[in-house]
């Protein structure tokens, strides 16, 4: 969120701004802020069940450094997360998603909700991206760099969650183990989508 308002303040100050793009940032960055909220109070309720905290100031120790890197990396990043969000909230939209459960709940609500958001205003990073004249080498540079924190994010939050389900006897070792079997099969060709996705961005001139 602060290197696309950062890359829009840039950009006005060197060059013409195109046409909605400050009114386009606005709207992602009130956006993004919902969105912080959201995962905050998400979080608050699961800490009853699991180290949810403990996971979120992970996360932020991670990102903080990031703040001192140059303006164009740290775009080309935005852009990169908010492209595999996007990617990654398609599929779970979708009829046949193996990534909610199927059941409407007030969790898998605020889910798709803010999968929708995103997939509203994720063009946003990258027009700023682009006009701010971040080079392709960069933007797969940055591609990869997100892939590897989402999916290690993603792999540590999986681990400590099953690990309390575990501990508490929510559920038990075989059962999860075939529940795991079953995801994975289920998730293959969502997978494969995905990667196709990543590569149209990495390869493609203007995303």
């Amino acid at each position: 969120m602060a290197a696309v308002s950062d890359g829009l303040r840039d950009i006005h100050r060197h060059q013409e701004m195109p046409q909605g793009l400050a009114q386009e940032v606005e709207r992602f960055i009130r956006e993004e802020r919902s969105h912080t909220r959201a995962h905050r109070l998400y979080n608050d309720r699961l800490a009853a069940h699991a180290p949810s905290r403990e996971l979120e100031h992970r996360i932020e120790a991670v990102m903080r450094p990031m703040m001192d890197w140059p303006l164009p990396t740290r775009l080309a990043l935005a852009s990169a997360l908010e492209h595999l969000t996007a990617v990654l909230s398609t599929e779970v939209l979708r009829a046949d998603s193996v990534w909610l459960s199927p059941g409407e709940t007030a969790q898998t609500r605020l889910w798709r909700w803010h999968c929708q958001e995103e997939l509203d205003h994720h063009h946003v990073a990258r027009d700023v991206m682009v006009a701010a004249g971040v080079g392709r080498i960069r933007r797969s540079l940055a591609l990869v760099s997100a892939l590897l924190f989402l999916s290690t994010d993603i792999m540590a939050m999986l681990w400590h969650l099953l690990r309390a389900d575990l501990a508490a006897g929510r559920i038990r070792g075989w059962r999860l183990a075939a529940q795991g079997a079953k995801f994975i099969a289920g998730a293959l060709p969502s997978l494969a989508r995905m990667a196709w996705h990543c590569g149209r961005y990495a390869v493609s001139a203007r995303c």
